[in-house]
């Protein structure tokens, strides 16, 4: 938690982006695409995680948001359908 903490820091100072910190940081497979999970509606996430992902505006990012899966950081872009990148840790995009 402290290490997803120092990220979310970080990335609300400047320092670095949720996409690039994805790249070298997240466990999940999104990692490679910065984090990109693609749009999904409802229904389609873990409860925890969709709930965050879909009170956020677009180029709001949470706070560490837990799961089953573990820790998330989520950031939205655009609108709609919310299309998500992880640091498993993650990213929403609409």
């Amino acid at each position: 938690m402290n290490i997803l903490l120092g990220h979310e820091q970080r990335i609300r100072s400047g320092q670095t982006t949720l996409g690039d910190l994805a790249i070298s940081e997240s466990d999940c497979s999104s990692a490679r695409k910065m984090g990109d999970l693609g749009y999904f509606g409802r229904g389609d996430m873990q409860k925890e995680f969709e709930d965050a992902a879909f009170q956020l505006k677009p180029g709001e990012m949470s706070h560490v948001v837990e799961t089953a899966s573990g820790l998330h950081l989520i950031e939205r872009y655009i609108s709609r359908k919310l299309l998500l990148s992880n640091v498993s840790t993650n990213r929403i995009f609409p």
